[in-house]
């Protein structure tokens, strides 16, 4: 009996297993914020805030003050006119304090469209097919500013029911940068605004931050015939250092990339100290790209296109080659400034990656080798494709075999017609036939 519901027990142990190997090897989180039945965005510009509402049809409740007068009055609700639901839905329900004080806003337009899908990792859109429409209400509204605000902080429409507020998908841009990744609007949350580099608007909320936050990122890769370092850095942030020629710019040119990664690959090959089993290298570059780095991959920009100087990422890779595998492999790092007081770091290893934080005080990154039984990669012996006169020789050895099988069947019917061999013997005639052909064939080979 025991035996019997232990057995019972094997495939949920399994399932579970599975779920948990599948959970530990996927990196990708994935977030629910894209699949809210209300998508919120916000553009803020030095003029005016932009802020398009996608609103499901279920989310009504909570923007009920907004929603066209025909929408409005088909809800059977208390009459009110549009002019004074439109003054409360912009000083009680959806409310932007900049630097304290309320932002006056307007409806610019109201319209029923499909619901844009987006991809719930990064939140970019995707096609979707006509049959899994879904319609939404799409709201326009404007903030015009009369300066630029140092903070704005968010109050959200509640739908009188627990929780309400989870149901709000958002993301604020600041001057064409993502403050944030796309996350679920809490009330309350305020942002912090860098007129300078927009790239340093911060949430206070953890929350609501970008998940590669950081405009400077260093790895270190050790492998049996090479050692490797990656730098990822915005041009912007070595401009302090180093002149790429982007003061006062606010994009970056296809026709500039030669001269920008050039004079970027140089300076970072003079800041590059990498030291394996105590003994200084000079790493050679292999090669540095402008990137775009999502959170589903980090790719290439290829063909070059103009980039936003706030948000354009270069990737520099510098490599070692070696005999194998070091004990010991260090990069010390000297790039930091008020902005950049720390930079995120890793080592990997084929037992994975090691993450750290450089900082001033503690700027060495070090792999040291814990590798009990390392894979070392091998030559592989590969056979050679045969020629094709063998393959003909191959094609004429089965036409042969063919001919033989006729052959021994064309001559047991003969025995058998002339009455000369019994039918046995006859079959033994035919199998004896076909397997010398088959003999013959094989030697051949």
């Amino acid at each position: 009996m025991l035996l019997r519901d232990a057995l019972r027990l094997i495939p949920i142990l399994l399932t579970v297993l599975a779920i948990h190997a599948r959970v530990m090897a996927d990196a990708v989180v994935v977030v629910r914020a894209m699949k809210a039945t209300t998508i919120l965005e916000v553009f803020l510009d030095e003029s005016h805030m932009r802020v398009e509402i996608e609103m499901g049809l279920t989310d009504a409740p909570a923007f009920v003050h907004l929603l066209p007068q025909d929408i409005y009055d088909q809800l059977d609700l208390p009459p009110m006119a549009e002019s004074k639901r439109l003054n409360r839905f912009f000083n009680q329900d959806l409310v932007f304090n900049a630097d304290g004080k309320p932002l006056p806003g307007r409806l610019l337009s109201a319209e029923l469209r499909p619901r844009m899908v987006r991809d719930e990792i990064s939140g970019e859109p995707m096609p979707v097919a006509e049959e899994d429409i879904e319609p939404v209400v799409f709201f326009v509204l404007e903030y015009p500013l009369q300066r630029k605000p140092e903070s704005i902080s968010l109050k959200v429409p509640d739908r009188q029911s627990p929780g309400a507020t989870a149901n709000i998908g958002f993301v604020f841009y600041h001057l064409g940068v993502a403050v944030n990744d796309f996350r679920y609007l809490m009330t309350g949350a305020t942002v912090d605004l860098d007129w300078d580099d927009p790239w340093y608007s911060r949430f206070g909320a953890r929350g609501l931050r970008r998940a590669y936050d950081s405009p400077m990122n260093v790895f270190l890769y050790v492998e049996p015939y090479e050692v490797r370092v990656e730098i990822i850095m915005r041009p912007l942030d070595a401009q302090q250092w180093v002149d790429l020629g982007l003061h006062d710019r606010e994009t970056i040119t296809p026709q500039m990339y030669g001269s920008v990664q050039g004079r970027l690959a140089e300076f970072l090959a003079s800041h590059l100290k990498l030291t394996i089993d105590s003994e200084p290298v000079e790493p050679v570059l292999d090669r540095i790209n402008f990137l775009r780095r999502t959170l589903r991959s980090s790719t290439v920009i290829e063909p070059p296109e103009e980039l936003s100087v706030f948000t354009a990422q270069l990737g520099a890779i510098f490599i070692v080659p070696r005999d194998g595998l070091p004990e010991v492999a260090e990069v010390t790092w000297d790039l930091f400034s008020e902005k950049i007081p720390a930079v995120p770091a890793a080592s990997t290893d084929e037992a994975g990656p090691l993450p750290f934080s450089l900082t001033p005080d503690d700027n060495v990154l070090r792999w040291q080798n814990f590798l009990v039984n390392p894979t070392i990669p091998a030559m592989v012996g590969v056979e050679a494709p045969p020629p094709a006169y063998t393959r003909l020789l191959g094609a004429v050895g089965w036409l042969g075999i063919i001919a033989v099988v006729l052959l021994a069947i064309w001559t047991a019917l003969r025995f058998l017609r002339m009455r000369s061999l019994p039918w046995p013997q006859a079959a033994a005639v035919v199998i004896l036939m076909v397997a010398s052909g088959m003999s013959l064939y094989s030697s051949r080979q």
